[in-house]
């Protein structure tokens, strides 16, 4: 891929980023970014996401194991809601900037 290809692909990027940012504050924030043409490196500087899915489903069971007796789960109902809003959200937000169909 050539320099000025990388750069657009990147400048597109991360003004599609933004535009998710400023769509549901589920998205990473992307601070900058920076190309060095002589090493052909685009670098990126964005918030560090320190938890995935699995590692917050593995919290949530660990903060209340209770919970699996009860009603065979490993996160509360409540948990399980606000996970599934917060994935509903990113996939509306990435529906209404065509990133999926």
């Amino acid at each position: 891929m050539n320099p000025i290809t990388l750069v657009k692909s990147f400048d597109d990027e991360i003004k599609m980023a933004y535009a998710m940012r400023d769509a549901t504050n589920y998205v990473v924030t992307i601070y900058g970014f920076d190309f060095d043409p002589q090493r052909h490196v685009a670098l990126m500087s964005m918030e560090l996401g320190n938890d995935s899915l699995e590692k917050r489903v593995e919290i949530l069971h660990r903060m209340n194991p209770e919970s699996q007796m009860i009603d065979g789960s490993y996160i509360s109902a409540r948990d399980r809601k606000n996970i599934w809003i917060q994935l509903i959200n990113i996939i509306f937000a990435l529906y209404r900037h065509n990133v999926v169909s």
